[in-house]
């Protein structure tokens, strides 16, 4: 897909026109498409910050386990573990707890559990290893008398998910928009390199910058 102006290029040859499009994408797939604006003083530059930004790996690893394997657990979201937690603490970034928050997640009588790992520090996505890990860190965090036994174990792993801020990274941001309002005031940047990687500021972010594109306008496009 190449991007001309406010032009979409699909990969088959079709071509959709636009009054504003929003590159609501991962950093590095934005960056390829401002790449294949060629004819643009100073695009080079913006693709290749935005290709730069770093994005950490996370291992997720979904449990299914008996209610009588987590006795005592309190009921809710789940829980963060914060870096500086200690040698004790769970190893897991943070754990949720599916069947508490929606139905249908878990039959009656079992609990449904995510638990986020970073996967450098995992070291395994074997279903076996990474489960054992899983149910390791809930006995710590729930500091049970043994560990838990998952029925059911499956581990998903995602590259490129979690941009990682460096210094002076909303300045660069800042510039940047700056350069496209300038350059092509019909081009916004949506993705969680922006502004925030929380679901809420990427919400904001979303609902900020189709504002910004309905503005005047009687319809909009987003890509």
């Amino acid at each position: 897909m190449g991007v001309d102006e406010v032009g979409v290029e699909l990969a088959g040859g079709e071509r959709i026109e636009a009054d504003e499009l929003v590159l609501a994408t991962q950093a590095p797939a934005a960056a390829a498409l401002l790449s294949t604006i060629t004819d643009a003083p100073g695009i080079e530059s913006v693709a290749s910050y935005l290709a730069s930004i770093p994005h950490a790996e996370v291992t997720l690893v979904h449990l299914g386990l008996d209610e009588g394997e987590l006795p005592g657990r309190p009921r809710g979201f789940g829980y963060l573990v914060p870096p500086d937690a200690g040698p004790d603490a769970p190893r897991v970034l943070g754990t949720v707890f599916g069947s508490d928050l929606f139905p249908h997640r878990a039959p009656v009588g079992a609990v449904a559990v995510s638990a986020f790992y970073r996967s450098s520090e995992l070291g395994t996505t074997e279903p076996e290893a990474a489960g054992r890990i899983a149910c390791e860190d809930l006995a710590r965090a729930f500091h049970l008398p043994r560990t838990p036994r998952a029925r059911v174990t499956r581990v998903l792993h995602w590259k490129g998910v979690i941009p990682q801020y460096g210094v002076g990274h909303a300045e660069a941001i800042a510039r940047i928009e700056q350069d496209l309002a300038r350059d092509f005031g019909d081009i916004h940047l949506a993705g969680s390199y922006v502004g925030g990687v929380s679901v809420d500021d990427v919400l904001a972010r979303g609902l900020e910058i189709a504002r910004r594109a309905s503005s005047g306008r009687t319809h909009e496009v987003s890509v």
